[in-house]
């Protein structure tokens, strides 16, 4: 019984830490995409520190904006694609346990780009005055570059539908149900011996 908890403990585990460390690679390719269409130089790429580096390129405000917006954007676009193809009928353990840490770290990045943009709009204006952004963050260098042309509330209304049509797929496909049920049934039998 031990043996078991742990094994499915181990489970969880680590296909948490795969999905934190597939995420943290695709954040960081979205940047390189936009890197590389600016014509930039990729000086490092780590995926330990979760950054990647370049030097010279040719940017616009779009590109600029872009920069920001396709690390956390690249990430969640993957994982929908994958939460589409789901198939609630497979019962592999790693299989429900990758789409459920899938869904909820889209979900999780959806519901922040909805919030940060309403509790940071008092201090847009502060950063303009200085000229940047006191914070190393893509949400806040996005919202920075943004608020010059557009109010901020618009990328609370994007990402909240973002949110909403995560969590529509979740529920439909049925990948929080059967991660529940998955560790119901686990409880359950491991409480039967």
């Amino acid at each position: 019984m031990v043996k078991e908890k742990i094994k499915f403990a181990g489970t969880l585990t680590g296909t948490l830490l795969l999905g934190i460390i597939v995420y943290i690679l695709l954040h960081e390719f979205g940047h390189t995409i936009v890197l590389l269409s600016a014509h930039a130089k990729i000086t490092e790429f780590s995926l330990l520190r979760a950054h990647v580096y370049s030097e010279g390129g040719s940017w616009t405000d779009f590109s600029d904006k872009w920069m920001h917006l396709n690390g956390p954007l690249f990430p969640v676009i993957i994982f929908t694609i994958l939460m589409l193809l789901y198939r609630s009928s497979i019962k592999i353990p790693v299989y429900r346990t990758a789409h459920f840490f899938m869904a909820v770290m889209s979900v999780c990045t959806a519901a922040f780009w909805t919030i940060a943009p309403l509790v940071c709009a008092g201090k847009i204006e502060s950063w303009h005055q200085a000229g940047n952004v006191p914070y190393n963050e893509d949400v806040l260098k996005f919202i920075y570059n943004f608020a010059f042309d557009y109010p901020v509330w618009l990328v609370s209304i994007a990402a909240a539908a973002v949110t909403a049509l995560l969590l529509l797929i979740a529920w439909k496909k049925g990948i929080f149900r059967n991660m529940s049920e998955m560790v119901r049934e686990k409880k359950q039998s491991l409480s039967a011996r």
